[in-house]
């Protein structure tokens, strides 16, 4: 509010869009009615009618305090054009009030002119002159929409890779389980045949080969090497059916006892160790049961290959004596060797123990998602030549 000397309170618009609403209007009031006669007594509902319900002016008269209303046309004009001119004191214009009143009196073919032109220069911008927004309002969702294909389809590759490799722990975790229930007792009988297997293989041949035919419990390490070898063929048996899952379709041949024959691997959706580890049990297995025919008698072995696997038992012979006889080249097949089949046995161990351990975990996770990309590499190749031809 704003006080000269000597005459009542004056309203001074809040902001320049007030003001240039209130200017506007009070304009277009002018213009829509006849010359006024501002010595007639103010009539506050007739000139409310005349304005819009939200004019400024209207906030502008019902300021006055009491005592100080206008009884004349005149005087209330007066008073709201005196208001006009203390808020240009704030926010001039391009064209003051009285210079833009001054026109539409003189100039009544350009009063729309007026009217126009004047409320746009002081009030906000009105919607319909805005034609250029619809152009970034279109790019902008466009931008978001390719943001969130690709946010989706990230979220989607993670969601699918996290999916395999729950799967992949998962899988191989139950396998190694079920290793490690005989694994104890497969190293236990691995370590036991490493002295008992030698040893009597030594004094069978020391005191009659026949003798390693049939183990005959006098000599040492008979009974031993017997209870050895039947856990440490048992528990691998074990071990290959805890290995079976591995197994293409068709291909679970290796739970099978199948002496001097070897287990058939194959199949994509595991790693090279596992298939090693599957075909180094199955020969540790077939030299246990060729061991056990000897020990038992069998006659699908003759006394010359018993005494030759025996020979091939004792670790670090020379075969260098004159009373023996030659080396055979050949007996069952060139990995007889029981030094590095022993070797072999020992390592399976650590194979076993290493199954479910972080490494080989994540290297098949990435071998499955390799197949899975080339899967749908060819799937989409596929339906692209169908739609193409």
């Amino acid at each position: 509010m704003t006080a000269p000397t000597g005459a009542p309170p004056y309203y001074r618009f809040r902001s320049q869009a007030r003001y240039g609403r209130a200017r506007a209007d009070l304009l277009a009031w002018y213009l829509t009615g006849d010359q006024p006669d501002e010595d007639a007594p103010f009539a506050p509902a007739e000139f409310t009618a005349a304005l819009p319900p939200d004019s400024p002016l209207l906030t502008a008269l019902t300021a006055r305090p009491e005592g100080a209303h206008p009884d004349t046309l005149g005087a209330a004009l007066a008073y709201l054009r005196i208001c006009l001119q203390l808020s240009e004191l704030d926010w001039t214009p391009a064209e003051s009030f009285e210079a833009a009143l001054a026109a539409t009196r003189t100039a009544k073919t350009a009063r729309s002119e007026t009217v126009v032109v004047q409320p746009v220069a002081a009030a906000p911008p009105d919607p319909v002159e805005v034609p250029a927004t619809p152009v970034p309002q279109r790019r902008r969702p466009l931008g978001r929409l390719l943001r969130g294909m690709v946010v989706l389809g990230l979220l989607a590759l993670l969601g699918w890779s996290g999916g395999r490799l729950i799967q992949t722990t998962v899988e191989r975790r139950a396998i190694a389980a079920e290793l490690d229930i005989p694994l104890s007792g497969f190293i236990a009988a691995v370590s036991g045949l490493s002295l008992s297997l030698p040893g009597f293989a030594s004094a069978c041949l020391g005191t009659a080969p026949q003798s390693c035919r049939s183990s005959d419990p006098a000599l040492p390490y008979a009974t031993a090497l017997r209870a050895d070898l039947a856990r440490a063929r048992s528990t691998s048996g074990q071990m290959l059916a805890a290995l079976a899952p591995l197994a293409p379709e068709g291909g679970t041949d290796w739970i099978v006892a199948t002496p001097a024959q070897n287990c058939r691997v194959g199949g994509e959706d595991a790693l090279d160790d596992d298939w090693r580890l599957v075909s180094s049990l199955c020969r540790v297995r077939e030299r246990l049961t060729e061991y056990e025919l000897c020990l038992v008698g069998h006659p699908m072995l003759s006394d010359r290959q018993c005494t030759d696997l025996m020979r091939l038992a004792m670790a670090d012979t020379a075969f260098d004596c004159t009373d023996c006889p030659p080396r055979p080249a050949n007996v069952f097949d060139p990995r007889l060797e029981w030094t590095r089949e022993s070797r072999v046995a020992a390592e399976l161990a650590l194979e076993a123990r290493r199954f479910a351990m972080p490494e080989p975990i994540l290297r098949l996770t990435w071998h499955r998602l390799t197949g899975d990309y080339l899967w749908l590499r060819a799937e989409v190749m596929r339906h692209y030549a169908a739609l193409s031809g």
